[in-house]
């Protein structure tokens, strides 16, 4: 199998991850969920009965989970030179925002390669976070929106030097203090005097919000400690 090949089924075995297939339980038809649709609420009635078939099935769904959990905290990235070498490897990448909640970020991205040679790099960029979601409320703590992300930046591996463009897509949770961004990324990156470089990478951003921004539940914070502090000193 030729890297080609390998980057389909790997981009295709984690699309599919995210698919929940029905489950259905043919020798016992009596376990059933009956769904009563009115205009202001569903009503959901029948038997509240567990088979031993369905715990298997939430087991083997909590360790998929925990799975995925770990590779999203490991932050795997598989990169091919253009010359046709696959290496795999980890990174992690640490941003700050700037803007109303944070959409303009600066980041700094380090990453570890498994090559003979110039194993670790380091990538510095701009980016900015398209919000996906229609209406935001920006009381709310924390903000939580799926995100397309553009960027590019500089990159180096101690002995040469390059540029790239990214893509990025994810669901991201941040207020004032902290970013949190779970997501996927592709990228390439130019390389000068030395081949080019395409990267894939999935994993979990960890940054902060916009320190510096006033966001308007930081005020309704700021107020109603303010009127807890001045009831306890009328007190």
């Amino acid at each position: 199998m030729n890297y080609k090949h390998l980057i389909l089924v790997t981009v295709f075995l984690m699309f599919i991850s995210g698919i929940n297939y029905p489950q259905t339980n043919k020798q016992n038809p009596g376990n059933t969920v009956q769904y009563n649709f009115k205009t202001d609420r569903l009503i959901l009635t029948g038997k509240k009965e567990i088979s031993s078939s369905r715990e298997h099935t939430s087991e083997d769904e909590a360790g998929g989970y925990v799975f995925f959990a770990i590779a999203y905290l490991a932050n795997p990235i598989m990169s091919v030179e253009i010359n046709g070498k696959l290496r795999w490897g980890w990174t992690k990448e640490i941003s700050l925002g700037f803007g109303e909640l944070g959409q303009y970020r600066t980041s700094v991205e380090y990453t570890y390669l498994d090559r003979e040679h110039s194993k670790n790099m380091i990538r510095a960029a701009t980016k900015y976070d398209f919000l996906l979601r229609s209406k935001i409320n920006k009381k709310r703590d924390p903000v939580k929106t799926s995100v397309l992300t553009l960027g590019g930046g500089y990159f180096t591996d101690f002995d040469k030097y390059g540029f790239f463009p990214e893509l990025s897509y994810g669901y991201s949770f941040r207020d004032s203090r902290w970013l949190i961004y779970p997501y996927m990324k592709l990228r390439y990156t130019f390389v000068s005097n030395a081949p080019d470089l395409a990267d894939f990478s999935f994993g979990l951003i960890f940054g902060f919000g916009n320190p510096f921004a006033d966001y308007p539940h930081k005020s309704v914070k700021k107020k109603k400690q303010q009127n807890l502090f001045f009831e306890f000193t009328t007190e």
